[in-house]
C-alpha cells in the first residue's frame, strides 16, 4: 500500500513540472522580453537566445515527463523488469544530457546555469547506469524463467 501512494505522490509531482511548463509555455516570452532586460544589463540579442533555449528544452522536459508517466505506471502495474522499463530509462537519460548541453548554452550568460548542466549530466549518467543494471536483471529473469 506503501507504493501505491509514493507512486502517486510522484505522478502528482508530474502533474505540477507539467503545469510549470505550460505556464513557461505560455509566460515565457513576455518575461524575456519585458521583464528579463530590467533585471539583467546583458546584450541585446541574450533574451531572444534564452527564449529559443526555453522552446528548445520544452520538448525535451516533455519527453522526460511523458516517459516518466510511463515508468511509474509501469511500476504500478508491476511491470518491473520489463523491456520497455529500459527503452524509458534510456530515453529519459538522453534528455538529461540533452538539457545538460542546453544549460551549457545558457550558462554562458548566467554562470550558475552551468550547476544544472553539471547536474542533468551526472542524472544522465547515473539513469544509463540504472538502465544497465535493469538490462542486465531482465536477461537473468528471462534465463530463470526458461530454467523452470
Amino acid at each position: 500500500m506503501k507504493k501505491k501512494h509514493s507512486i502517486r505522490l510522484s505522478l502528482a509531482i508530474i502533474g505540477l513540472f507539467w503545469a510549470g511548463a505550460a505556464v513557461l509555455a505560455v509566460g515565457a516570452p513576455y518575461f524575456f522580453i519585458h521583464i528579463y532586460p530590467r533585471l539583467y544589463a546583458r546584450p541585446d540579442f541574450v533574451p531572444a537566445v534564452l527564449l529559443v533555449c526555453v522552446y528548445l528544452a520544452w520538448p525535451v522536459g516533455a519527453v522526460t515527463l511523458v516517459r516518466l508517466t510511463k515508468l511509474l505506471k509501469n511500476i504500478e502495474k508491476e511491470r518491473i523488469f520489463d523491456p520497455v522499463n529500459t527503452r524509458h530509462l534510456s530515453a529519459i537519460s538522453i534528455c538529461c544530457f540533452l538539457a545538460a548541453a542546453l544549460s551549457c548554452v545558457v550558462g554562458v550568460f548566467h554562470y550558475a546555469l552551468f550547476i544544472f548542466g553539471l547536474m542533468a549530466f551526472l542524472g544522465g549518467i547515473v539513469l544509463r547506469v540504472v538502465m544497465q543494471v535493469f538490462d542486465k536483471a531482465i536477461a537473468i529473469k528471462e534465463e530463470n524463467d526458461m530454467t523452470v
